[in-house]
C-alpha cells in the first residue's frame, strides 16, 4: 500500500532531520542559559536586555525556539557576547549532547 500526502508515518530522513533540529535547539539552549547563569542574570533580566519576552528566552533555553538571526544578535549583546562567541559556547554545547546524548 502506497504511503499518501497525509500521512503521520514520518520516513527516516524526515526522523533524523527532526532529530538534528531538536539537539541544535537545545545546544542552543544550554549555551545561553550557562552564558545567562555565569552573569548572575535572571531570564527576567535577560529578556529587558535583549528586548524579548521572558518566556521566549524560556523557551529558547529549553530548546523550544527556533531563534532568528535578530535575536541571537540581541541575545549574544545582552550576555556581553559577539555573536561568534555565542556560537562557539554552541558548538560546545552541541558536542556534549552528540556526545553523551541531550
Amino acid at each position: 500500500m502506497e504511503q499518501q500526502q497525509g500521512d503521520k508515518e514520518e520516513i527516516p530522513e524526515q526522523k533524523e532531520k527532526d532529530s538534528t533540529r531538536k539537539k541544535r535547539l537545545q545546544a542552543f539552549g544550554s549555551a545561553v542559559r550557562r552564558c545567562r547563569e555565569d552573569l548572575g542574570l535572571s531570564q527576567e533580566k535577560l529578556a529587558e536586555k535583549a528586548g524579548v519576552h521572558r518566556t521566549y528566552v524560556g523557551g529558547v533555553e529549553r530548546g523550544e525556539q527556533n531563534v532568528s538571526l535578530a535575536n541571537i544578535l540581541n541575545l549574544a549583546d545582552a550576555l556581553d557576547l559577539s555573536a561568534s562567541e555565542l556560537m562557539e559556547r554552541y558548538e560546545a554545547e552541541l558536542q556534549v549532547i552528540e556526545k553523551f546524548g541531550g
